[in-house]
């Protein structure tokens, strides 16, 4: 079985809701029995000559069923039932009057109609006439259904890690965004794909397309090392990073889903989740900073020859905007582009140490120096007042001296007499 065919469901899952779909048709009067056979041999062919997955088998099916309210049964079909059928699926409704099908549905039910009649002329179950089939033009598919108002923001993206209550699901999170990854490519991740390096981490994959692609990591990296550090399982080459919380299973599709959209609702966050808005998200975010294409195509997609660049990159107005106005060289405040005043995902690197944090961290996780301004001047003010109060409380000040010395006493260290004690 292919990883993702293990991510989503089992081939015997769907071979046996392909019998039932069918089943179901015959039950209910959609088809006959005749027609079920013709379905059957049809989708035979395709098995045994294009090799056709029990995914796209079971997809085919549903098809063909569907299309059959728009038309007579098979073998009464005429080339005008056929136009008939593709106006009807073109210009169904919903019970409320709104359009029955998207833009790409339709395309999908139309494109079958031709095929399938394609298929039935030539095997001689029906008297069309094959160069008419053949001149059937199915409607252009859309290519990008997402649109510049549903992308998330970086604000979006850390406020939905900061609803996370386990470090899990803030490493998977990030993970998503930052790599710009599939939803499958998370999902069937193991261990032996990442790399831990001194100040990121990096990721192999070539799930999908079959093209490798090296995804370096910043931001994501520590939260990586802390849910290997939590990883409930041997760390093994072959384990699967993220797994379920209670039995420790790899993730489902379905599972994995709701839990991404209970955590953006858990953040408040308002637009319609789906898994795929990740990787658009982050394509968009990182050719509004200015990244060379070519390296965006080679992360995202293994390829610096990709047309899929067009699909993903939702600019804006303000983009248009900010463009302009650097032409003329106007600087406009505070606009989306610029991301002042608002969180982004962008690792923070300690000043102390050089340890590089991920952007929701107020302190490093490797020395504990803070790593905002404000928690700086907590953290300053908080030293001034014991400083303070040790310099007006001379016990107070021999009490914390005594309960250094015992502390550095059990490790054999030798702690010298500051001047204030020295002075008591």
């Amino acid at each position: 079985m292919g990883t993702n065919q293990r991510f989503h469901c089992s081939q015997g899952y769907y071979l046996e809701h392909t019998l039932s779909l069918l089943q179901k048709a015959v039950e209910d009067g959609r088809i006959n029995e005749d027609e079920r056979a013709i379905i059957d041999e049809y989708i035979g062919e395709l098995v045994a000559v294009s090799q056709i997955s029990p995914v796209r088998r079971y997809k085919l099916v549903g098809t063909i069923i569907r299309n059959h309210e728009f038309h007579p049964p098979f073998t009464e079909c005429k080339i005008k039932d056929v136009y008939h059928a593709i106006d009807l699926i073109k210009t169904a409704t919903a019970q409320d009057g709104t359009p029955r099908y998207k833009k790409n549905t339709i395309a999908d039910l139309v494109q079958m109609v031709k095929r399938f009649f394609i298929w039935l002329a030539e095997n001689e179950y029906c008297d069309i006439d094959l160069r008419k089939l053949k001149k059937i033009r199915a409607p252009r598919y859309n290519q990008s259904t997402v649109t510049a108002d549903m992308l998330l923001t970086e604000s979006e993206v850390l406020a939905i890690i900061g609803a996370a209550n386990n470090s899990r699901d803030r490493a998977l999170i990030s993970l998503l965004y930052e790599g710009g990854f599939r939803i499958g490519e998370v999902g069937n991740l193991t261990w032996k794909q990442v790399e831990f390096t001194d100040w990121n981490v990096t990721v192999n994959t070539a799930e999908k397309t079959g093209k490798p692609r090296y995804v370096p990591l910043a931001a994501s990296r520590s939260y990586l090392a802390q849910w290997k550090n939590d990883y409930p399982l041997p760390i093994t080459p072959s384990n699967y990073v993220f797994l379920t919380s209670t039995t420790h299973k790899p993730l489902q599709y379905a599972g994995l889903v709701k839990q991404i959209r209970a955590l953006a609702l858990r953040a408040g966050v308002k637009k319609h989740i789906k898994p795929h808005i990740f990787r658009h998200s982050r394509i968009t975010h990182l050719c509004q900073k200015g990244l060379n294409e070519s390296v965006i195509k080679l992360m995202m997609w293994g390829d610096v020859n990709t047309n899929m660049m067009k699909v993903y990159q939702h600019l804006t107005n303000s983009d248009v905007n900010a463009a302009i106005a650097e032409l003329n060289g106007v600087s406009i405040p505070n606009t989306e582009n610029t991301h002042k005043g608002k969180k982004t995902m962008a690792p923070v690197q300690c000043a102390r140490c050089a340890t590089v944090n991920s952007p929701n961290l107020k302190y490093c996780g490797n020395c504990g120096a803070p790593l905002t301004k404000d928690e700086e001047e907590s953290a300053e003010n908080m030293t001034n007042e014991i400083r303070s109060s040790m310099a007006q409380d001379p016990a107070f000040l021999m009490e914390m001296y005594s309960a250094m010395q015992q502390v550095a006493k059990e490790h054999n260290i030798i702690l010298p007499i500051p001047d204030q004690v020295d002075d008591v």
